[in-house]
């Protein structure tokens, strides 16, 4: 006699063994971490997972694994940005062992439509609803387990729910096993993991210029030595003009001071080396010319601060470089589009759009929004890029790879 088939949408046995074997080999180290989550998504059909840990006292991010269809930008612009404004920060005294938070039974519809967190960040990006619950906790830290569902998907049910219970206690042993294993190895900071998996070189270094992070596109292009080199622990270019513009953007940023720079409010301003001491902000762009027969890179650096990312990054202040090689495809990525101009997620999905021709119908269509939404994100747009006009807007986003390469003490200017 056949077996009774599992109920709509839940999960085969055979796919949480999958989620519960993924886990004991992450641990144990034989896979990265991402598989495992991964294997939670698939088996979930979830947007994203998520185990973090964070100190009691300071509210410190001391770890993060994650994993599924999340574009993995999403993660550096959630911890540079978005999480000062994540409504669900206000969940986390709601949160202990065996019970859920949802945060759709505390955010309606109507504050959903009004939240520049989920309109401008999470939406965009994929992503809608999520589940969280305290995994497990001890003296120090509290570990978190979340799990979003994408846009278009119901929020997670009571079945879904009693699937991870399930495989609680596996997921929580196999955290435990990866703490301990990590305890006698260097710290490693929780920001650097999500950003290993980006397809854009990233950097952070100090206000000395110090590299305390690369991810492996980065240390692939520093290890060809056509544009940005590692001299000594220290971020240069392969040019003194180069090593020069770097100087001057980083100390634009201001790194040596504990807070943001007032003019860091207005996420439309980037900073460039030479400008002055009162127009300093949080980002800067420039351009490093490469060797003889080389590509060269636009380089966008953000400032980052650990009050401000929940330290994410570390204890001291430091400065994340996103790398753009000039000869990589000349197709727009929104990611770049959102550092070069501080467009938000959706500003620069829409931005990006109507630059390789769509009309802001056909973006509203594409997006499952309305026009007046469309509008409303094309006038920020405007304002941030200093434009007017939709056809001067598309002007300067295909021209951005040709920004003109900075010398030390001078602005770089779009051609």
């Amino acid at each position: 006699m056949a077996s009774a088939a599992p109920p709509p949408g839940a999960a085969p046995s055979f796919a949480m063994d999958e989620v519960v074997a993924a886990a004991y080999e992450a641990a144990a180290g034989v896979r990265p971490w991402r598989d495992a989550c991964d294997a939670v998504c698939a088996a979930m059909d979830l947007w994203c997972v998520q185990i973090l840990g964070m100190l009691r006292r300071s509210g410190a991010i001391t770890f993060a694994l994650e994993g599924g269809p999340r574009a993995p930008e999403a993660a550096l612009q959630h911890l540079t940005r978005y999480h000062e404004i994540d409504p669900r920060r206000s969940l986390l005294p709601h949160l202990r062992v065996g019970h859920w938070v949802h945060d759709h039974e505390h955010f309606d519809d109507d504050f959903v439509a009004q939240s520049p967190y989920f309109q401008e960040y999470l939406i965009p990006l994929g992503g809608r609803h999520a589940s969280t619950t305290l995994l497990f906790a001890d003296e120090e830290r509290l570990v978190l387990l979340s799990l979003f569902k994408g846009v278009g998907s119901p929020p997670l049910d009571d079945d879904g729910v009693m699937r991870v219970e399930r495989i609680r206690v596996h997921l929580e042993r196999a955290v435990r096993i990866h703490l301990r294993r990590q305890a006698s190895r260097p710290m490693s900071v929780a920001g650097h993991t999500l950003l290993e998996v980006m397809p854009q070189g990233v950097i952070i270094i100090d206000a000395a210029r110090r590299i305390t992070y690369r991810n492996p596109a980065a240390a692939e292009l520093i290890a060809s030595g056509s544009t940005l080199v590692d001299r000594r622990g220290h971020l240069d270019g392969v040019h003194l003009r180069g090593s020069q513009a770097l100087a001057s953007a980083i100390e634009s940023l201001g790194l040596a001071s504990p807070r943001r720079p007032e003019a860091a409010v207005d996420r439309g301003a980037i900073v460039l080396p030479g400008a002055p001491p009162d127009d300093r902000t949080d980002r800067a762009l420039l351009r490093i010319d490469g060797a003889a027969g080389a590509a060269d890179v636009l380089v966008f650096a953000i400032a980052v601060r650990p009050n401000d990312t929940m330290r994410s990054f570390g204890d001291e202040a430091c400065a994340v470089l996103v790398v753009h090689p000039l000869d990589a495809p000349t197709r727009l990525d929104p990611l770049i589009v959102s550092l070069a101009f501080g467009l938000s997620p959706a500003e620069a999905r829409v931005a990006t759009a109507i630059a390789e021709g769509a009309s802001p119908e056909e973006v509203a269509r594409s997006r499952r929004v309305s026009l007046t939404t469309v509008r409303t994100q094309l006038r920020g747009v405007f304002e941030k890029m200093g434009v007017r006009r939709q056809s001067e807007m598309v002007r300067m986003l295909l021209e951005l790879p040709r920004l003109r390469p900075a010398t030390a003490g001078q602005s770089a200017r779009m051609q």
